[in-house]
């Protein structure tokens, strides 16, 4: 049971029949999908953070 303001709401009464998992399917989903993408931008910006820190300080 989850509670909203006052009054309790039982959520998987609330749902469809066979719909109670899909939102946590979907966001499991969604979850592993951006970590995915996030390992691909770190792996393509990884190599070239050095020589901007190093641009930086030599600036300095």
């Amino acid at each position: 049971m989850v509670r909203i303001g006052s009054r309790g709401v039982d959520v998987a009464q609330a749902l469809p029949d066979g719909e109670s998992g899909q939102g946590l399917v979907e966001y499991s989903l969604l979850a592993g999908l951006l970590s995915i993408a996030a390992v691909g931008v770190i792996s393509l910006i990884g190599p070239l953070l050095p020589g901007l820190y190093q641009g930086a300080l030599n600036a300095l």
